[in-house]
């Protein structure tokens, strides 16, 4: 179940990735018919001024993050032990600033971005299901 929610975390912020380059793909109707969105509105979520930590875009980050987790959780566990608290850490860092982005959507910029409530809420699930890892 982890696995799979990391690597629906990855293809979420590649969602995010191909609107931002503006790279049509099928798929991307799909998803913006979830979202009850066109794609305009998802690149309005992308182009606000939270949308970016020190400059990277947050799903860059993403991008990384989800990778870096499927690494780790296809370690074997003779090696994985040695990362774990490095990871949960970074899980708990990640969980904090999906509240916040969560928060700022929903109170500050007032955008009812299912998406990026699904990828916040997938955050907090990660975080809790890799301390039973």
């Amino acid at each position: 179940m982890l696995i799979g929610l990391v690597l629906i975390g990855f293809l979420i912020s590649l969602y995010f990735t191909l609107v931002y380059l503006d790279i049509s793909v099928p798929v991307i109707d799909s998803v913006a018919n979830f979202c009850r969105f066109d794609t305009r509105q998802c690149q309005k979520v992308i182009e606000t001024e939270s949308s970016h930590l020190f400059g990277v875009a947050n799903f860059v980050l993403g991008l990384f993050y989800y990778t870096v987790l499927f690494l780790y959780l296809i370690l074997p566990s003779s090696i994985a032990w040695i990362f774990f608290i490095l990871v949960v850490m970074a899980c708990w860092v990640v969980v904090i600033l999906s509240l916040y982005l969560a928060f700022e959507l929903r109170y500050v910029l007032k955008i009812p971005c299912r998406l990026c409530f699904t990828i916040h809420g997938m955050n907090v699930a990660i975080a809790v299901l890799i301390l039973f890892v």
